[in-house]
């Protein structure tokens, strides 16, 4: 079955969460549905209601007319185009990926909401990362200004983070820099192998910045958030690559493969599994990187460390996000833009676009543009590529995950074990040498020593010389 490549579509979004679309001149009601008797009954109450427009009512009677004359099943066309889609797909994907083992790029960040307290599209995060990788290391810096709502009342916040990791563990510093109203702050977060357990707990998976590729569980890419994307990564897909999340999917559903999407030789990779309903375009001419991306997530699907369910209401009267239950998410990757640098192919922009559904057509949009550039894959690393430079007073409380018995600090550039300061003053000031009378009492333990060596040589030699005059036999 064929369809027209460019109309015009009306779009319909039920009660319940379904979607039909109605396109002038042909439909994609029959590819949607198959018929409108799969659906609900809601869905059919809503669409006799819909039904009473004249023009949706006349594109319902063209929909069920074209259903009945068309017949289902794949062309020709349709066997030939997936038959052109490469079986290592994924792999290739994957490779395309392992350019940015090794680089050195600046990414900017820029946030606008709508909904909630924004009647219209309002900029509310500015953000710039600087970040040096060499596989398992790591060095991102990012510095960050954005609107915030504090008990009621509008200011605009700024923080200065640097997230370290390399084999040794994680180390992540929080600046806030000081205002007319609050002083400056440090928060520190470290993990370090040797001082940590291993094991992550629920806490941990929702802030730790971990190493994917050294050490620890949590992929270090997450910390970008929607830039993440350049890494492999759906901001919101747990903690998963793109590649993983379309992999696991299609054990548990269908995932099916179709040559021609967007672009003529785009590869369309759709799946449905526990990470919601994912269609992905993926560009043979650039490493099969991904041209877009398109994820729609209801109840229990996960979402970030939980589950679209879990997203609300919460009595955050400070969010902007509405404090309503939310029944979909939709999340749109597009406007992806893609440049050959050091001879591999890089995503070098992109629109990330994220969709709450609200009851009684409540909608909330989250709109982020992402932009990379000073990409070098070819990075020559310095002494402190891998070391927080961030200016930390001595003596700066440390949180280490996973303990609790022993207290931690930040000193000398490195984090520490805490200690008395003043007690420790007092000790390096001490010498310590032997008292009166040590001398003889050491000549004393060692003459000691000596006698009871001979003694018990003594003893020995006797008792073989008297068992060697012992007659055999007896």
């Amino acid at each position: 079955m064929s369809f027209v490549a460019h109309a015009t579509v009306f779009a319909e979004q039920f009660d319940d969460g379904t979607e039909v679309r109605y396109v002038a001149g042909f439909n994609r009601l029959w590819r949607l549905t198959s018929s409108l008797a799969i659906f609900n009954s809601t869905s059919r109450r809503t669409l006799a209601k819909r039904a009473r427009n004249p023009l949706m009512l006349a594109l319902v009677l063209q929909t069920v007319a074209v259903s009945m004359v068309v017949q289902p099943g794949r062309s020709a066309a349709d066997d030939a185009r997936v038959q052109n889609v490469p079986p290592d797909w994924l792999e290739r994907y994957e490779a395309a990926l392992q350019s940015l083992q090794h680089t050195r790029l600046h990414i900017d960040v820029k946030v606008y909401f709508t909904g909630g307290p924004f009647d219209q599209e309002t900029k509310v995060v500015d953000r710039v990362y600087d970040c040096v990788r060499d596989r398992g290391r790591w060095k991102i810096d990012k510095k960050q200004s954005e609107t915030a709502r504090i008990n009621g009342v509008w200011r605009t916040l700024s923080v200065h983070q640097q997230d370290v990791g390399t084999e040794a563990g994680t180390v992540d510093v929080w600046v806030h820099p000081a205002d007319d109203k609050w002083p400056e702050e440090f928060d520190i977060i470290a993990r370090l192998l040797g001082e940590a357990p291993a094991a992550h707990t629920k806490a941990d998976v929702r802030q730790h910045r971990g190493d994917l590729d050294s050490f620890a569980e949590i992929p270090r890419p997450t910390t970008f958030g929607k830039a993440g994307f350049i890494f492999g990564y759906v901001h919101f897909d747990g903690v998963s690559r793109l590649s993983t999340v379309l992999a696991e999917s299609g054990t548990s559903a269908t995932t099916s493969l179709a040559s021609g999407g967007l672009l003529s030789r785009d590869v369309l990779v759709e799946s449905r599994g526990k990470y919601g309903r994912h269609r992905v375009w993926f560009d043979p001419d650039v490493g099969f990187l991904p041209r877009r991306v398109e994820v729609e997530k209801f109840g229990s699907d996960i979402f970030g460390t939980g589950t679209v369910a879990s997203l609300g209401p919460h009595g955050l009267r400070d969010s902007f996000w509405p404090d309503l239950p939310v029944e979909r998410v939709d999340i749109t990757i597009d406007d992806v833009q893609i440049e050959q640098t050091g001879g591999a192919f890089v995503i070098t922009g992109f629109t990330y676009k994220l969709t709450r559904h609200h009851p009684q057509l409540v909608l909330a949009t989250e709109r982020t543009d992402v932009r990379v550039t000073n990409i070098d894959l070819n990075p020559v690393y310095g002494d402190t590529d891998f070391k927080i430079t961030v200016p930390i007073p001595d003596g700066t409380p440390v949180h280490m995950r996973g303990v609790s018995q022993i207290a931690y600090e930040w000193r000398d550039g490195e984090v520490v074990k805490s200690l008395d300061q003043g007690a420790a003053k007092a000790l390096s000031g001490q010498t310590f040498s032997a008292g009166e009378g040590a001398v003889w009492k050491v000549w004393l333990l060692v003459g000691a020593t000596l006698i009871g060596a001979l003694l018990v040589t003594a003893a020995i030699w006797s008792r073989r010389r008297s068992r060697s005059r012992t007659p055999s036999g007896l």
